[in-house]
């Protein structure tokens, strides 16, 4: 049992790193065309420019950032269900008389720690046997 969730762990962590890598390069991105585009000197050379284009781009560039901004905090939560996934294994390790516990038991204590589709997509690679047609009740906001 322990296997499966430390492997399902493993599979969290490296999702949530290439996540992390995508989000920075993108609010990155961004925030420096953001400062680069509206630099006074910049903003009053394209002031006569067209300003409906200007002030669409200006709002694109914005939310880019801010969905980083949200998308960091769903990383904070899918470390946090980690974490909640480490102290089952420490709580199942340490006990001296084992309950009787099989996949099915396991898969329903650990797809109830999780909340997004990532970590459900990670699920499904360590446990084969999970349905896809449990998350439909999944609302994400990006």
């Amino acid at each position: 049992m322990c296997e499966k969730l430390f492997t399902l762990c493993d599979l969290q962590l490296g999702a949530i790193v290439a996540d992390l890598d995508r989000s920075v390069e993108t609010v990155s991105n961004a925030a420096t065309k953001l400062i680069r585009n509206n630099s006074p000197a910049v903003a009053h050379a394209q002031l006569h420019d067209n300003a409906e284009a200007k002030a669409s781009e200006l709002l694109s560039d914005l939310k880019k950032i801010i969905m980083g901004l949200q998308f960091h905090d769903e990383l904070t939560q899918r470390i946090n269900h980690i974490q909640a996934l480490l102290k089952l294994i420490q709580n199942q390790s340490t006990l001296v008389e084992k309950p009787d516990c099989d996949s099915a038991k396991l898969l329903t204590m650990v797809s109830g720690i999780f909340s997004s589709g990532a970590e459900f997509k990670q699920l499904g690679k360590v446990f084969p046997e999970y349905n896809a047609a449990n998350d439909t009740d999944l609302v994400e906001l990006f």
